[in-house]
């Protein structure tokens, strides 16, 4: 794993359209219902494959077809590699029982937050996330999460991961 420089790449324009704003409200009405209310439910996902198509080239570019996690390389042309939220959109797994439903929905369409990984670092990965700190509260800009929690992954984009590897 090596530090990737996330100001390298622009923040593609997807994250200023329309689709992206109605997405974020249905995501924000889904999470703010009781937790009662939606246990039985799944989140759909207005608008999401249009969304994966434009954040997959711009992620593409900034890890360079490699994985995030594991620097694979991933065919240029091909669907493989997965859009991965480094902080899971829901269902945030630490150790031993640390378990949290509702960590970390509203960073789903946060750029600082996504990444290129290939299928088995993805499936791997899937919703763990240990902090060393209690978990940051709902809606904590990223920024102050990662001083706030104390992850004990790794983040590509913003530890230095020669200092841990």
């Amino acid at each position: 794993m090596i530090f990737v420089n996330r100001n390298s790449v622009p923040i593609p324009e997807i994250f200023t359209s329309r689709e992206i704003e109605i997405a974020k409200r249905r995501l924000e009405e889904f999470y703010e219902r009781p937790e009662g209310s939606r246990s039985q439910e799944r989140f759909s996902r207005p608008f999401q494959p249009q969304i994966n198509k434009e954040l997959i080239h711009s992620l593409r570019i900034l890890f360079k077809n490699k994985c995030a996690y594991c620097e694979s390389p991933l065919p240029a042309a091909s669907t493989i590699g997965a859009i991965e939220n480094f902080r899971p959109k829901s269902n945030a797994r630490g150790f031993d029982k640390d378990f949290s439903r509702d960590h970390y929905w509203w960073l789903t369409f946060d750029w600082e937050n996504l990444y290129l990984a290939c299928e088995k670092c993805n499936r791997y990965k899937s919703s763990w996330f240990p902090v060393k700190n209690q978990r940051a509260t709902v809606y904590t800009l990223i920024a102050d999460i990662r001083h706030i929690e104390d992850a004990y992954l790794i983040d590509p984009c913003f530890d230095k991961p020669e200092r841990h590897l």
